[in-house]
């Protein structure tokens, strides 16, 4: 079966979309049902809804199943970008910090380098942090310093 546009058949997309929420209405813990209809707005224009249906499923999920939902979030975050993948990852940080490093580079992508500056300072000062990665403290030290060399000017200090 050929992948319909999404814009130009919208109204089809629409009706779909009203299906799974009325399956959602009865079987909201079901993490599979989540996962399709996540999957299926994805494909959509609608970035505001995905957003807000992802936020759904997390609040109607037990915490168990939360990793099937953040997996599919983190993709969409990544493919909106901006801003919107910044609030997204804040939010997954809350719940994994061990995924840090990946923050960071995501933040240097969208131009965050005061914030990025600050979360490498919060991972350097943390003794028991272990990088994902391989990195040693010395070398999270001095990629920081590179990033705030590279882009001094773009940095907002505040002062006191």
């Amino acid at each position: 079966m050929a992948e319909l546009n999404p814009t130009t058949f919208a109204t089809e997309y629409k009706k779909v979309n009203v299906l799974f929420e009325r399956a959602l209405t009865l079987l909201h813990k079901m993490p599979r049902i989540w996962e399709m209809y996540l999957q299926f707005l994805m494909q959509q224009p609608v970035v505001t809804l995905t957003r807000r249906t992802f936020d759904r499923a997390l609040r109607a999920l037990p915490i168990t199943q939360h990793n099937r939902i953040w997996a599919l979030y983190l993709s969409f975050a990544n493919a909106a970008s901006g801003e919107t993948a910044v609030k997204v990852w804040r939010r997954y940080m809350q719940v994994h910090p061990e995924d840090a490093e990946d923050f960071i580079e995501l933040l240097i992508s969208a131009g965050a380098y005061t914030e990025a500056g600050k979360r490498y300072v919060d991972l350097l000062n943390n003794v028991r942090f272990s990088s994902k990665n391989g990195k040693g403290h010395y070398e999270l030290w001095g990629e920081m310093v590179d990033m705030l060399v590279e882009h001094a000017s773009e940095i907002d200090v505040e002062h006191e």
